[in-house]
């Protein structure tokens, strides 16, 4: 029988338990680099533009009395007269507003031997322009033609209740959009579609419909006919796709 010298048998234990560590390490470390890793959420970015239209419930008009005399005092002196016959005719319409605007006095030539001073006005009614119910405001606007007073421009209007029904609607068909197209593109990844983290909306101004207007004064009044109004509204965003 042979004997084991001491020294030798401790050494072999040693090395063997080296050995077992090591390869314990090693298909530790192995059995790590073969888990998969999770790859992170995609961050899906939109833009989309939502629209809405309503039918115009306000009539919008601007004039502008004009007139012009070798005396700046008689030139203002004029309009003067003729602004306030204009807006004591609107206050005799139930319903209609006038405000007054911009006011100029200024030669015609160099020599200032001429003189023109005029002063716009605005008036606002609560009626699409083209309705039976603003036909008393566009034969009034009429007079004021035969008259001489100029009408710059006639339109139509939203009021603010009508405005802020049509823009939600704009915001509302946005949001719509955008829901859609990240569904759409979670569906082509193969992802769900997560939390937005990030939104943007931005008003545009109101598109007015185009006006028909006669260019010639005329105490029946100047013919319109309005449209819809539309609202449009900017949305980005950026929404979280996260993995199946």
């Amino acid at each position: 029988m042979k004997t084991l010298v001491p020294g030798r048998s401790a050494a072999l234990r040693l090395g063997v338990a080296t050995l077992i560590a090591a390869l314990a390490w090693s298909l530790g470390s192995a059995t790590i680099r073969a888990a998969p890793s999770t790859p992170p959420p995609t961050q899906l970015s939109l833009a989309v533009t939502g629209h809405a239209d309503h039918a115009p419930d306000q009539m919008l008009a601007t004039l502008t009395v004009e007139s012009q005399s070798p005396s700046p005092a008689k030139a203002q002196a004029d309009v003067n007269r003729r602004m306030a016959a204009l807006l004591a005719g609107a206050r005799a319409l139930k319903g209609l507003r006038a405000t007054t605007g911009s006011y100029s006095v200024e030669p015609t030539d160099q020599k200032r031997t001429r003189w023109r001073a005029e002063q716009t006005a605005t008036l606002t009614f609560d009626a699409a322009p083209d309705t039976a119910a603003a036909a008393p405001v566009r034969k009034l606007i009429g007079t004021f033609q035969h008259d001489g007073i100029l009408l710059d421009s006639i339109g139509a209007g939203l009021s603010e209740a009508a405005l802020r029904q049509t823009r939600s609607a704009a915001i509302a068909d946005a949001v719509g959009q955008m829901r859609a197209e990240a569904r759409a593109a979670a569906t082509a990844l193969g992802a769900t579609v997560g939390p937005v983290t990030h939104m943007q909306i931005a008003t545009r101004s109101p598109i007015r419909p185009m006006m028909m207007m006669a260019t010639r004064a005329a105490p029946s009044g100047p013919q319109v006919q309005a449209g819809p109004i539309s609202e449009e509204i900017n949305l980005s965003a950026t929404i979280t796709l996260s993995n199946r």
